[in-house]
């Protein structure tokens, strides 16, 4: 079991929890979560229609309602989508898995005040 040392690990691990389900709600069944390798790191893996979706999320933290500094999608540069693409052409490979696959991304914005969460999936970033 992956251990969160940080305040910001904590946020993600809340926010990657109410993208599972999410994505549950909406169809998709989890297989896997925080699948690592030393190139890369993929937060949790759905199958839905027999495709495979890696997914991303990406987690803010806001208070009472305030405006986020940033987005969580703005936290998607290039470089980490280069290393998501890597590790999932690995998870591929090692699981020898068949037919479709995508990259798809949850952004969850929590506010912590009144705790609740704003969720956005963006779907087929990039397929194999």
């Amino acid at each position: 079991m992956k251990r969160f040392s940080s305040a910001t690990q904590m946020v993600g691990k809340v926010g990657e929890d109410i993208a599972c389900r999410f994505l549950e709600q909406k169809g998709f069944t989890v297989i896997e979560r925080n699948y690592t390798k030393p190139w890369g790191e993929i937060d949790v893996v759905t199958v839905k229609d027999n495709a495979v979706h890696f997914i991303e999320v990406k987690t803010i933290a806001t208070h009472n309602g305030d405006t986020p500094w940033v987005r969580p999608a703005e936290n998607m540069t290039p470089s980490k989508m280069k290393k998501c693409e890597r590790a999932a052409e690995s998870y591929v490979l090692e699981k020898k898995v068949v037919g479709e696959w995508f990259y798809d991304a949850v952004f969850v914005t929590l506010d912590e005040g009144v705790k609740k969460a704003q969720v956005e999936l963006l779907l087929n970033i990039f397929r194999g």
